[in-house]
């Protein structure tokens, strides 16, 4: 895939989380996790801070029940290396 359009699905997905039928479609689906994995590992930079920000966005959700849903799931200790190794690259 182009990497403008991949960037502009990560952009797409991080706008739509915002919403609460969209966040938990992304959180129950059973390949979010392989795909972010997929993202965060991308070779471009920026591919990867998009990324954190979608994943921003689902982990500090308005909705409780959204922050629920992500902590259940089991979301961010599945994508915690990950995440670290990411931001360090970023700061």
């Amino acid at each position: 895939m182009k990497v403008s359009k991949t960037t502009a699905l990560v952009r797409i997905l991080g706008n739509l989380s915002i919403d609460n039928g969209a966040a938990e479609l992304l959180l129950t689906s059973s390949s979010v996790v392989s795909v972010l994995h997929m993202l965060l590992t991308y070779p471009y930079l920026h591919i990867q801070r998009e990324t954190l920000w979608l994943i921003g966005n689902l982990l500090n959700h308005p909705s409780v029940e959204i922050q629920l849903l992500a902590k259940n799931v089991n979301f961010e200790d599945t994508l915690e290396p990950l995440l670290t190794d990411v931001i360090s690259k970023i700061l």
